[in-house]
């Protein structure tokens, strides 16, 4: 996912449940999860995974029965609103079916898109149908109550079914069905993700607008461990503390006075290096050994090669194989990594690292206000501003009357501050490379 800087994936056949949290699919936060797990039995369920970049919103479907494994959201890109539905159709042999028909999920499933079809750009559907039968490209429909209402629904609606490649062995079972096919340039089927059975399926959307285009800013890191705190100490020794205090009058100006000072010290003595927040450098960041990388080149080439020869069991063993060493390659490196993390003995880095995995933080990306889609930052602020005026009550004037706690003598006449209560306060301070408001480390304030 972090590696194919894709803006979204859909994922059917999930199998995730209440016990795997979205932190753990998306470690560094960087999306917005969406799922419909399968709560009846293991198996099953579909999951859409959007970059925060992007203006999304969950669609609300009302579906006839919860079992139902479909998923609806909208990516707004003024003006332009795109909407999709990712599906999972169980195959015949599923133990779903013992609760409702294939009939009346397929049924369900057909009247839960179509009472939900965008009216303001196109509608992508994607997802797993078990379909296997229907030629979309040739428009054969066999006599299976199933796949003639999902071949009339989409002939009906005006959506065009664009991928021509099996997508299990032989099988094509994974479709895209779109309604403005023009909006969608390019469509490839690539290798699997994992050791699944399904090969994925990526395809590219042209978008009128995504939003204002941000020039990001290179941001500065300094590299605290490396300063020279020694001659940093002399530089701040010799400075002229007395004049800053005769000239600066208030408490403002002799802060920002005293900050300048430090700020320049840090330039002069703390090495820094540019870093950009890019999805490029965020690649880099999450790649993994080069032992692993290999193997993931090699089960691709694997693929490509069994792609060209249908039906060679050599080939398809070879591939099992790499995929499986592949998965167990990255398995034994996170691993790895998360041992390390407790050998360390670092409680707060612990915590952190579990914390992680346990919470995402989801904001809220759309605001709809009168009928309208509202993506911008201050739009939303006023919308929240907005809305909060309406429910205020206004003040009546009258204070409650609450009985003094501290004595009528106490009073506060001086605050001193001398060299040796600085001194010990600031070797009470926790080495820490975290930085405060003011942009100052206490690493190098306690050494």
């Amino acid at each position: 996912m972090y590696s194919c800087n894709a803006d979204c994936v859909f994922i059917t056949e999930t199998w995730l449940n209440s016990d795997v949290t979205d932190r753990l699919l998306d470690p560094n936060d960087e999306f917005v999860i969406f799922r419909k797990d399968r709560v009846d039995h293991n198996g099953g369920g579909v999951c859409a995974i959007v970059r925060k970049s992007l203006n999304v919103r969950r669609v609300n479907i009302e579906l006839l029965d919860a079992r139902i494994e479909l998923l609806g959201l909208d990516i707004v890109c003024s003006p332009v609103l795109y909407r999709y539905f990712v599906v999972y159709r169980p195959p015949d042999s599923s133990r779903v079916y013992e609760q409702i028909s294939g009939r009346d999920y397929m049924s369900a499933v057909v009247e839960g898109i179509e009472r939900n079809i965008n009216t303001k750009g196109p509608t992508v559907i994607v997802g797993d149908f078990n379909c296997p039968d229907v030629r979309w490209d040739d428009s054969f429909v066999p006599n299976d109550e199933i796949d003639l209402q999902l071949y009339s629904f989409a002939t009906a609606n005006g959506f065009t079914q664009v991928v021509n490649e099996p997508t299990r062995g032989d099988n094509l079972l994974d479709l895209v069905l779109i309604n403005q096919p023009f909006s969608m340039p390019t469509l490839n089927v690539v290798p699997p993700f994992g050791t699944s059975d399904h090969n994925c399926v990526n395809f590219t959307i042209l978008v009128d607008n995504v939003g204002p285009a941000q020039v990001e800013s290179p941001k500065r890191r300094y590299l605290w461990k490396q300063g020279d705190y020694a001659a940093m100490s002399q530089y701040l020794n010799d400075h002229d503390w007395s004049h800053m205090i005769s000239v600066c009058l208030t408490p403002d100006d002799l802060w920002s006075a005293f900050s300048d000072v430090v700020h320049k010290a840090i330039e002069m003595f703390v090495p820094s290096v540019e870093v950009r927040n890019s999805n490029a450098s965020r690649c880099l960041k999450n790649k993994y050994p080069s032992h692993i990388r290999a193997l993931c080149a090699r089960k691709r080439c694997v693929w490509k090669q069994m792609k060209r020869n249908r039906g060679n069991d050599v080939l398809c063993a070879r591939y099992k194989q790499l995929a499986y060493e592949y998965k167990a390659a990255v398995r034994n490196y996170e691993s790895k990594r998360e041992i390390e993390l407790i050998d360390s003995r670092n409680v707060g880095t612990f915590y952190k690292y579990v914390n992680k995995r346990l919470h995402n933080s989801n904001a809220s990306s759309v605001l709809e206000d009168s009928g309208s889609f509202v993506a911008v930052d201050h739009e939303k602020a006023e919308v929240f501003n907005s809305y909060f005026n309406s429910v205020n009550v206004d003040d009546d004037g009258l204070l409650p009357d609450f009985p003094r706690r501290a004595k009528a003598n106490v009073s506060l006449d001086a605050v001193q501050f001398t060299e040796e209560k600085i001194h010990k306060f600031i070797r009470k301070l926790k080495p820490k490379l975290t930085c405060d408001p003011e942009g100052f480390p206490p690493t190098w304030s306690s050494s």
